[in-house]
């Protein structure tokens, strides 16, 4: 809901194409700065703790931004800033989060339980846009910020009352840097994880030009409203739960490099139809497809990711995966937006599958992980 506010007023404060891509920069670059030492701590100090003070962040700033907006002081760089403090929190939740799963279940169920958490999130991608969209158009976006932060709230008091007994490493003995060292020293003995990365990298700096572009295509190519970006981003949720719903049956069948060079094509192609194609129900089938290709891509790198770690060294490793993630993805942003802004969204948009196409092609040759 946020991600949809943020976008869409942006290009109510600025048309600029690199100022709206600056959303997506803000949401993700904290990642790629934040997500090593934050997996450095969620591995040396007790999660739950760790985990209670950055949900405590993202309630302030996402109240903050919502009356701010509001009260109609919101500028481009305020919404910028504001939303780089949220991405800040993010990236100090997920190495904790992600290294939670591994510990609650068995191995034999970790590609299930990745899935059904990738499935959670989609969910939510449906469904979060289209109550955004209405409430934008009702009441303009300062209300979504405020839900955005009333939804921590409850994520809070679960963490609240989870019990981490299980945990069999949630307080370590080793000190910060200590611990940042021995994860980068395991990360440049494992070819399996450096794998997984250079093929996050690949593939989400690509990626990222659907969701950068996508809120300037509706309002300022195609002439329409809120409701319409909210349609469109949930159609694309709504393929990645259908994925998620099939994608056990389909990796019984197939290697998970097989499954990314899938995604690799379909977000080709839906790069390619959004660069040029501005009727709603064609756009729609494209982004229900990009949805699909983005859940295979995700859920297979991130449980490749998580069977190249061991227990000791897990949020660690996660985090270097997520930056690879984060990181990648904010310079796609970026750089797509750089290119938009110079000449048009369809040709960067173009340049991007052409960029992408090369690039993978290259790293193909290195293989990830299978259970």
């Amino acid at each position: 809901m946020h991600n949809i506010g943020a976008g869409w007023l942006m290009t109510d404060l600025s048309s600029d194409p690199f100022l709206v891509s600056m959303i997506q920069v803000s949401v993700v670059l904290p990642g790629f700065i934040l997500t090593i030492p934050a997996g450095v701590l969620a591995d040396i100090i007790d999660r739950r703790i760790y985990l209670l003070i950055s949900i405590s962040w993202m309630i302030f700033f996402a109240v903050i931004v919502g009356l701010v907006t509001i009260a109609g002081n919101i500028t481009p760089f305020l919404l910028i800033s504001f939303t780089f403090a949220l991405g800040m929190g993010t990236a100090m939740i997920l190495p904790a989060f992600t290294a939670l799963t591994p510990d609650l279940v068995p191995k034999s169920q970790l590609v299930e339980a990745v899935t059904l958490n990738s499935i959670a999130m989609n969910i939510t991608r449906a469904l979060g846009p289209a109550v955004a969209g209405i409430l934008i158009a009702i009441s303009g976006p300062g209300l979504v910020f405020i839900l955005n932060g009333l939804s921590f709230i409850g994520i809070f008091f679960v963490i609240l009352n989870y019990n981490n007994s299980r945990i069999p490493n949630s307080g370590s003995n080793e000190k910060f840097f200590e611990a940042m060292s021995s994860g980068f020293n395991f990360l440049l003995n494992s070819e399996k994880l450096l794998t997984v990365m250079l093929r996050t990298i690949t593939f989400f700096s690509v990626g990222s030009a659907i969701l950068t572009f996508l809120p300037l295509i509706v309002r300022e190519e195609m002439g329409a409203g809120p409701q319409t970006y909210s349609i469109l981003v949930t159609s694309m949720g709504i393929g990645a739960v259908i994925a998620g719903l099939t994608l056990t049956n389909f990796r019984a069948r197939y290697k998970n490099n097989n499954i990314l060079i899938f995604s690799i094509i379909i977000t080709s192609l839906s790069l390619l139809g959004l660069a040029y194609i501005r009727s709603i129900y064609p756009l729609i089938i494209i982004m229900f497809f990009s949805g699909i290709s983005w859940m295979c891509a995700v859920s297979t790198l991130h449980v490749s990711a998580q069977l190249s770690l061991p227990a000791w060294v897990r949020a660690r490793g996660m985090s270097l995966y997520l930056s690879s993630f984060m990181g990648s993805w904010a310079l796609g942003s970026a750089i797509w937006g750089q290119i938009a802004k110079l000449t048009n969204i369809s040709i960067a948009l173009t340049v991007a599958v052409i960029f992408g196409l090369i690039i993978n092609l290259i790293t193909a040759k290195r293989k990830l992980v299978d259970i």
